[in-house]
């Protein structure tokens, strides 16, 4: 505790003290924030962010007359903004379904959620592949 000086003379001193703050730094960092970053690094690699800040002017997906486009038909190597990012989302969702599928049998007592994992993780997977199956197919 620090007792409080009183500045000006002929007053009397409050009789209260201060607490002292003594400021910590973290020395570890918790999982949650490791797992974040390396989500969000997978993520921004996978909608091609590095892509994206190379190419100038960024495609951000509109044809001449201002409609928007989702897929760049022109080249096989060019994408929109959008269309990297619709295609990294799908990319995490079949990434889900792998995760569902690794834990379906991770309690046998309770088939009842293993089953449901066991299905969503396997629809999840179908239906990303699909729709990137669809991606691929409209750009070529």
């Amino acid at each position: 505790m620090v007792k409080v000086k009183w500045i000006f003379p002929g007053l009397r001193q409050p009789s209260f003290y201060l607490p002292k703050i003594e400021p910590t730094i973290p020395t570890t960092v918790s999982p949650k924030v490791i797992y974040t970053l390396v989500y969000v690094s997978v993520f921004y690699i996978f909608i091609g962010g590095v892509y994206d800040l190379i190419q100038s002017p960024i495609a951000i997906g509109a044809d001449r007359s201002g409609n928007p486009v989702l897929v760049y038909t022109g080249a096989l190597e060019r994408q929109f903004l959008i269309e990297g990012i619709v295609a990294g989302i799908l990319m995490f969702v079949g990434a889900l379904g792998l995760y569902l599928l690794k834990e379906a049998p991770s309690n046998p007592h309770d088939t009842d959620r293993a089953n449901m994992y066991f299905a969503l993780g396997f629809a999840s997977i179908i239906i990303a592949w699909l729709a990137l199956e669809n991606l691929i197919g409209q750009k070529i």
